[in-house]
C-alpha cells in the first residue's frame, strides 16, 4: 500500500472504486489524515472525478426539459405572464378612458362661448384685463388636480384590492 511512505496511485484508484476491504481502507484513510501530501493527492483524485460530468447528461436533461409534465408548468407559468400583462393593459385601458371621461365631462361644464374672439390684451396691463392664457392655465391646472386625484383613488383601490 505504502511506497516510500506515501500511498501508490493504484490505490487511490482502488480506493475510488470502492474496492478496498474494511481494514485497508481504515489503514489508508488512517494515514490521508496524517500525511499532507497523499491527502492532497487523493483530493486531486477525487477532485478530477466530481469534475466530468456524464456524457449523456446534456441530452438527459433535454429530454427530461421536453416531458409533458415539464412542459405543462412552463406553458401555466407562461400563461400566468400573459394573464397579468392583460390585466395591467386592461387597468391601464380602463384609467385612460377615465381620465378622457373626466376631461370631456370637464370640457362639457365651462362654457367658452362668452370668450370674446379678438382679443387685445395689454402686456403692460396684464394683470388687469381678461386673459385667455390665464383661463387656459386655471382650466390646465383644475384638470391636472382632478386627474391626479382620480388617479390616486384608482391606486388606494388597487391597494384594497390587493390586501384582500
Amino acid at each position: 500500500m505504502i511506497e516510500n511512505h506515501h500511498i501508490s496511485d493504484d490505490r487511490y484508484l482502488e480506493f475510488q472504486q470502492d474496492r478496498l476491504d474494511e481494514e485497508e481502507r481504515i489503514r489508508f484513510l488512517m494515514h490521508i489524515s496524517q500525511c499532507d501530501y497523499c491527502s492532497e493527492k487523493l483530493a486531486g483524485f477525487l477532485e478530477a472525478d466530481m469534475v466530468s460530468a456524464p456524457p449523456d447528461m446534456k441530452i438527459n436533461i433535454l429530454t427530461a426539459s421536453k416531458k409533458a409534465d415539464v412542459q405543462f408548468v412552463k406553458n401555466a407559468v407562461e400563461m400566468t405572464k400573459r394573464m397579468q400583462l392583460f390585466l395591467y393593459s386592461l387597468k391601464v385601458g380602463a384609467a385612460t378612458i377615465g381620465a378622457f371621461i373626466i376631461l370631456l365631462l370637464f370640457i362639457n361644464g365651462h362654457d367658452f362661448s362668452n370668450v370674446p374672439k379678438n382679443i387685445e390684451v395689454d402686456i403692460k396691463k396684464q394683470s388687469n384685463t381678461f386673459s385667455i392664457t390665464n383661463m387656459i392655465r386655471e382650466s390646465t391646472n383644475s384638470l391636472s388636480d382632478n386627474l391626479f386625484n382620480f388617479s390616486n383613488e384608482i391606486i388606494k383601490m388597487e391597494d384594497r384590492n390587493h390586501d384582500k
